[in-house]
């Protein structure tokens, strides 16, 4: 699901960087990296909100925020058929079930039941955001139906920091954690819908800030 975000050559860029890091500095470490990225997104959206976000911090926050994503995959080993089954076919969180949020999303949100996807998850997801965008648009207007949706995207920071939290103290929630991966890459679509955010200028972004991290969190800190 990450790969909606990530080219095949930055995917396994990221995935080894990020097993790097955290062998090297320890996953304590690496939580604090990742809840201040999140946190510094969730900024950066709320600046976007309210039209006071350039072009270039919001694609550099989201480069940053789709690598620290990759950190909760890897220390969690979230496998792609997990976040496939919570998208399509429904997941149990402790016991209890749960429907799959795509159908979920369209009978809630959308107001259409028994929605049978035709398509493959990445291009089922996409089109989904799409439609959930448009309608909040019509609903509120293009100001603040943007800024509902922007703030589903920093609600859901919130939530996967929550987690890691509480993973952080020893609470065995791995599978919520899986459900909030979902969602935080879920939503990571709405800005870059918004702001027309294309794949290949996104791994561009990502492709510069790869080596920045590494010296940032590895060469700085052995200093």
């Amino acid at each position: 699901m990450i790969t909606l975000f990530l080219s095949p050559n930055n995917y396994e860029k990221s995935k080894i960087l990020s097993q790097e890091l955290i062998s090297i500095n320890g996953w304590k470490d690496q939580y604090t990296v990742t809840s201040k990225v999140f946190s510094q997104f969730a900024a950066v959206l709320g600046d976007l909100s309210l039209g006071k976000c350039n072009d270039y911090t919001l694609r550099k926050e989201m480069a940053d925020a789709i690598f620290v994503t990759m950190h909760i995959i890897n220390k969690e080993k979230i496998k792609e058929n997990e976040l496939y089954e919570i998208g399509f076919h429904g997941y149990s969180i402790h016991g209890e079930k749960k429907i799959g949020k795509v159908a979920r999303t369209y009978q809630r949100v959308l107001g259409i039941n028994d929605y049978k996807p035709t398509k493959d998850f990445q291009t089922e997801l996409q089109l989904m955001a799409k439609r959930v965008l448009a309608k909040k648009i019509s609903e509120l207007g293009q100001c603040e139906g943007t800024k509902y949706q922007l703030g589903i995207t920093i609600e859901e920071t919130t939530e996967i920091s929550k987690e890691l939290s509480k993973r952080k103290r020893g609470t065995d929630n791995r599978e919520e954690i899986v459900e909030e991966a979902y969602d935080i890459l879920y939503t990571f679509l709405y800005p870059k819908i918004i702001k027309n955010i294309s794949k290949k200028e996104l791994n561009q972004f990502i492709t510069f800030q790869l080596p920045q991290i590494r010296a940032r969190e590895i060469t700085y800190k052995k200093k």
